[in-house]
């Protein structure tokens, strides 16, 4: 029987590569906007805001938890699971609308008009919008 003849070894190193992972590509979270248009000064749109988590909290007790915000500058950051479906998101107050943007998880696309049309309905109350 031959013996083949030892295979010499490269002097170039090999590289091997996995296969792109979710977590390897530049994914980002899907996003929802909802502009809602507002007559009142943007000192007293910012005030009636402060009351938003509360009022949410109120109307929305058995459909909303862990709520919170905090404010920066003329924006509010917030933050709240519904149906155990984590929303984050702003509310930046300006001269004549209120402007939100946010994301939502995958798992929350289908629920994406659902969930802008109530933030809108409830924002546009708590400023007297025409719109709500």
């Amino acid at each position: 029987m031959s013996r083949r003849p030892p295979v010499a070894l490269s002097a170039h190193p090999v590289v091997v590569r996995a296969a792109p992972t979710l977590i390897d590509r530049d994914e980002t979270m899907p996003k929802f906007s909802v502009r809602v248009p507002h007559n009142l000064s943007q000192a007293e749109a910012k005030e009636r805001l402060g009351g938003f988590v509360d009022i949410i909290r109120e109307k929305m007790q058995d459909k909303v938890s862990d709520l919170e915000q905090s404010w920066d500058g003329d924006t509010v950051n917030f933050r709240f699971k519904t149906y155990g479906i984590p929303l984050t998101g702003k509310i930046a107050v300006a001269e004549k609308e209120l402007v939100v943007d946010g994301e939502l998880p995958f798992t929350a696309m289908m629920f994406k008009g659902q969930i802008e049309s109530t933030i809108h309905k409830y924002l546009g109350r708590l400023v007297g919008s025409e719109e709500a």
